[in-house]
């Protein structure tokens, strides 16, 4: 079963193609991809079609990032109809991805991981630092974000 974005027209998810690689989708990638006066929507695009071509396996995201999404394009836009857009990238029928959840004891191996990076003398935020929790946990290896905090630390993908 294909799942289309419904611009592109370009197959997203192919059930049956399921790879071992995966991707891990970030905030800003969501935000960009449907913020047209967002400077990094081309590459998003880009991006996307890159994905429909299976390049980075399949694309997951995460309930925080969600949150976060929500959360960000309505304090940058105050605009109801693009928030409905945007969900419409991570639910049924048209999401792009899959949707991972964080559990309890998640957050208890996130919140090591956030205070090991502090003392590192770097900043990831509590949910960026979840986004690096859950990619090990699933094993991807690429990131779709435009968070240059990331680098060094994982393969982002911008």
């Amino acid at each position: 079963m294909s799942i289309y974005h419904r611009e592109m027209k370009i197959p997203i998810y192919m059930e049956s193609e399921v790879k071992t690689i995966g991707i891990f989708l970030d905030t800003g990638f969501f935000f960009a991809l449907e913020f047209k006066k967002d400077p990094n929507h081309q590459r998003a695009y880009e991006i996307l079609s890159e994905m429909a071509q299976r390049k980075y396996g399949t694309q997951f995201t995460s309930d925080f990032i969600i949150d976060e999404l929500m959360t960000l394009t309505w304090v940058r836009t105050e605009n109801k109809n693009l928030i409905a857009q945007v969900w419409e990238l991570i639910t049924p029928p048209k999401n792009i991805c899959n949707v991972i959840y964080v559990s309890q004891d998640d957050i208890i191996q996130i919140y090591n991981l956030f205070f090991k990076i502090l003392e590192s003398a770097k900043f990831l935020s509590f949910t960026d630092c979840s986004n690096l929790f859950m990619m090990q946990k699933f094993n991807l290896k690429h990131l779709a974000s435009f968070d240059s905090n990331f680098d060094g630390l994982t393969t982002r993908i911008y």
